[in-house]
């Protein structure tokens, strides 16, 4: 069978053959946004899945059946086709996405992130949009966008009219590498229309845009690239309500190096189950690799997955062949004779006794083992937890101890560096929080 298509084959009945076109995935071809594209060879040195799921065809083939075992031949080799197929859609959608991303890095502009920030500043100087004054305000304003809707992590921060332009508020949904001197001074040099500023930083081109609002503030919008280098922060997980899934790949950027030849593609290569990619880009610094990783699964999760598949077109077709014996025919299981020949048989009753003592133990031993994984995975949570409460209280005191003009900001900083939501009261009154956009959007109790 060549490596850009295949035939399978399963006996469907003594003098009939049933023939399924399969086209593995030996060659998984995808453009990038950059159109370059890509080939991760599956060779069959490092054995190819779509090899070991054609054994169930190759065995229909030289084993003869008789004609009621038909459907199950006909499920068996569609059910190990569809998993083929399944399988090689999924890795090539991991491989599209972990490239999209690797291109979005180094020097390359965003145009739709330039346009969304104009619209942005079209709705803040629109006559009947009140100027924003809280953390609130910048969190109803990004609701309100569409910039929410393209995923980008950004910073919304308010400065104060006049040349000092101190910080009013600050919303920050990622880690961006915007400093607040860099930002105070692009406000500081605000014009009279808005305007957006080009950057090369670290990963890839950030954006600001710089807003001088009605009431003489000034808004900050800052754009980072779209990557998973840049995830939210916990304050935009818990306002998004984010699930925890498990990402479908990798991406890591190595320290800057020395290096005289750029390459913009991705280049991919094998390793075992491990697909991994490198880029090279030009960043301030110097220049970077882009490491990607996509993970193909092992060959006991694609068989177990294929069986699974296998089994629901088993079922699928006695299905629709039971449904069309009672149709046509009138047909109706014989449900007491099977109970008396169950009753009676020796081979059922044999079958009972083995399956209560040696099948029932391995499930009960089973369920004990996930239950005891669950009890470790509580146990370890329950240890993170505690190391974070004692960090928090140590820091907690200083803040308190400090001058209350300063105890919001040494509370965010605190929080920042612990990774954890904190809120200080005194008296049963909340006077501090490491996220004041909760606490103005009463996600926090105030006493």
């Amino acid at each position: 069978m060549g490596g850009s298509g295949g035939v399978c084959l399963g006996r469907a009945g003594r003098d009939q053959l049933l023939e399924v076109a399969v086209i593995p995935p030996r060659h998984l071809q995808l453009l990038g946004p950059a159109e370059v594209e890509l080939d991760v060879v599956l060779d069959r040195e490092a054995h190819a899945p779509e090899d070991l799921l054609r054994l169930p065809a190759l065995i229909g083939v030289i084993l003869p059946a008789p004609r009621r075992w038909a459907l199950a031949g006909m499920a068996i080799v569609a059910g190990t086709a569809a998993a083929l197929l399944a399988w090689g859609a999924a890795v090539e959608g991991r491989l599209s996405l972990a490239s999209r991303d690797a291109q979005r890095l180094g020097d390359e502009g965003d145009a739709v992130a330039v346009a969304l920030l104009e619209r942005l500043s079209q709705q803040v100087a629109a006559p009947s949009q009140p100027p924003p004054r809280t953390a609130g305000d910048l969190y109803a304003l990004w609701v309100g966008s569409p910039l929410v809707s393209e995923d980008y992590p950004a910073m919304l921060e308010l400065w104060g009219a006049g040349p000092a332009g101190t910080p009013l508020a600050e919303l920050q949904l990622a880690q961006l590498d915007l400093s607040s001197g860099l930002l105070s001074a692009l406000a500081r040099s605000a014009h009279d229309s808005p305007c957006i500023e080009r950057l090369e930083r670290i990963p890839g081109i950030h954006y600001v845009l710089v807003a001088p609002l009605g009431n003489g503030t000034v808004l900050t919008v800052g754009l980072g690239p779209r990557t998973r280098l840049l995830p939210p922060n916990r304050v935009a997980r818990f306002l998004r309500s984010d699930p925890a899934v498990q990402p479908p790949y990798t991406i890591t950027l190595s320290l800057p190096s020395h290096m005289s030849e750029m390459v913009g593609a991705v280049e991919w290569r094998r390793e075992g189950w491990t697909a991994r990619g490198e880029r090279h880009v030009d960043l301030p610094g110097g220049a970077r690799h882009v490491h990607l990783s996509v993970a193909l699964r092992g060959p006991w999760a694609l068989l177990v997955r294929g069986a699974l598949v296998v089994l629901l077109d088993v079922a699928l077709l006695a299905g629709v062949w039971v449904f069309g014996l009672i149709i046509a025919e009138g047909w109706r299981p014989p449900i007491p004779v099977f109970v008396a020949t169950l009753q009676t048989s020796y081979r059922a009753q044999l079958i009972t006794v083995l399956a209560t003592f040696f099948v029932l133990p391995v499930i009960v031993f089973a369920a004990w083992s996930f239950a005891r994984l669950a009890d470790e995975v509580r146990r370890s949570g329950d240890l993170l937890i505690r190391q974070t409460l004692r960090d928090a209280a140590a820091g907690a005191e200083a803040v308190a101890e400090g001058r209350p003009d300063a105890m919001g900001q040494s509370l965010v900083e605190l929080g920042r560096r612990l990774d954890a939501e904190l809120w200080l009261y005194r008296r049963g009154e909340l006077v501090a929080s490491s996220s004041p956009v909760l606490a103005e959007l009463s996600l926090v109790d105030p006493f």
